[in-house]
């Protein structure tokens, strides 16, 4: 819960949830939450006990919505 907390938190305060630069208490010890590019469009956080940085969510789950919504369009 602490870690939700502080990224909420410096994303509000600072529009970046890794915290600023400028003020060190803001950062999360050993951590960054990185940016998505378009190499790696499905890099997402799993916030956990340890928060990562992962690749594929549920293995490309989203991908299939969002085929069902190709076909439905048609």
């Amino acid at each position: 819960m602490d870690v939700m907390t502080k990224l909420w938190c410096n994303f509000a305060k600072y529009g970046n949830p890794n915290g600023s630069d400028d003020v060190p208490e803001s950062k999360l010890e050993g951590f960054t939450w990185e940016k998505s590019t378009f190499e790696k469009p499905a890099r997402f956080l799993k916030i956990c006990l340890e928060p990562k940085m992962m690749d594929e969510y549920h293995e490309g789950r989203p991908l299939f919505w969002l085929e069902v919504q190709k076909q439905a369009a048609k």
